[in-house]
């Protein structure tokens, strides 16, 4: 289909709107990424019921077609991974953690989650992750959903996921042990994670898997 390749270098022209000041005016524009976002979804969905056969049987014109939708999807997770502030460049400090924003974001990385392709996937964490903060809990199960669309589409063979991943599961296990303990969707979600990346024989994550006794401690 189309490239997986890393996360682009620098972001694209803003929109302010989705990062306004003003709740009406933020609500106002989550609102109509939403529709648009739905609308590439409902496409998306009413392709494949037409198009059953395997993508390489296709023509070519039908294969840029679906090409062209699923760029289209993935410029909105392009969109609310540079609004959200985890775009750090090469030296920037995260911004801080919008709960607003989360709030808006939620609901539209959540639709996004089933799309699957890498580069799609890249941005989902990413974004999700830069709200762990604020939401622990939350964005390690919705992280665990997306490595699981994606691993259907080789996201656990990509090594900036691998890395990616790694970072992410270090992190849980310095900062956020207590929900790991204590709430069993957290747990499940991270050896689900963490799973897909060892199956695959990612070393670094085969030795990770002999510090999950850490949760514990």
């Amino acid at each position: 289909t189309w490239s997986s390749s890393p996360i682009t270098a620098a972001p694209p022209a803003r929109s302010p709107p989705l990062t306004d000041d003003k709740p009406l005016i933020q609500e106002r524009a989550f609102a109509l990424l939403g529709r648009i976002l739905k609308s590439l979804l409902d496409a998306l969905e009413e392709h494949h019921k037409l198009h059953t056969s395997p993508y390489d049987t296709w023509p070519e014109p039908l294969q840029q077609a679906f090409a062209d939708l699923l760029r289209s999807i993935d410029a909105v997770a392009e969109r609310l991974y540079f609004d959200s502030g985890a775009f750090t460049g090469s030296n920037a400090a995260p911004a801080p953690q919008d709960p607003a924003f989360y709030q808006q974001a939620r609901p539209l990385l959540e639709a996004l989650v089933p799309i699957g392709h890498a580069h799609t996937a890249h941005y989902l964490i990413d974004t999700i992750a830069h709200f762990a903060p604020i939401d622990p809990a939350g964005a390690l199960i919705l992280i665990g959903k997306v490595v699981t669309a994606s691993s259907a589409y080789g996201y656990q063979y990509e090594s900036l996921g691998e890395d990616r991943i790694i970072r992410l599961v270090e992190q849980y296990l310095a900062e956020y042990r207590p929900i790991l303990r204590e709430q069993p969707a957290c747990h499940a979600a991270l050896m689900a994670i963490l799973d897909v990346f060892v199956r695959v024989g990612w070393p670094r994550a085969h030795q990770l898997t002999y510090r999950l006794s850490d949760i514990y401690r």
